[in-house]
């Protein structure tokens, strides 16, 4: 496995490689806002042979407990977000794809058509939306446009 995907696992997770089937741990960053300023109170990422489950600490023993009890993360998952102390939130699984060469996105057509009409590449436009989105504090460009819109900065017409 490439270095950096397990340096970046090991760090997200606070473990990785897993040593048995799920390695339940207990990670105080759970408790705390993450990278994108939103708290991830459990992440799990597993492979065809062991997996990573990674919780707040005082989660730990009851999700372990429940775990060793049904033997399935399919069923215990949807309990999770709840035994963690945010039963609000759900529960999903999905495939997690690394590369360490990613493949270049098209240009979509509205930046080709922003681009054009203030005559920059569409690499300006791209870099531009995303100062601008930092400057808004917005965690999107949606949230980016509606800020701006509520600021006066957007054209009605």
């Amino acid at each position: 496995m490439e270095r950096l995907l397990v340096d970046h696992l090991s760090h997200w997770l606070d473990g990785w490689p897993a040593v048995t089937e799920l390695d339940i741990i207990g990670a105080d960053k759970r408790d705390h806002p993450g990278w994108d300023g939103k708290i991830h109170p459990a992440i799990g990422v597993s492979s065809p042979e062991a997996g990573v489950l990674s919780v707040p600490p005082h989660a730990v023993t009851a999700v372990a407990e429940q775990y060793a009890e049904d033997k399935d993360l399919a069923v215990l998952g949807p309990r999770i977000p709840a035994m963690v102390g945010f039963p609000e939130r759900g529960w999903f699984a999905a495939v997690y794809r690394w590369t360490t060469r990613p493949e270049p996105l098209p240009d979509a057509g509205t930046w080709m058509a922003i681009a054009r009409s203030m005559g920059v590449s569409t690499r300006t436009v791209t870099r531009l939306v995303g100062e601008l989105t930092t400057i808004l504090g917005a965690s999107s460009r949606f949230q980016a446009g509606v800020r701006a819109a509520r600021l006066g900065w957007l054209d009605p017409g």
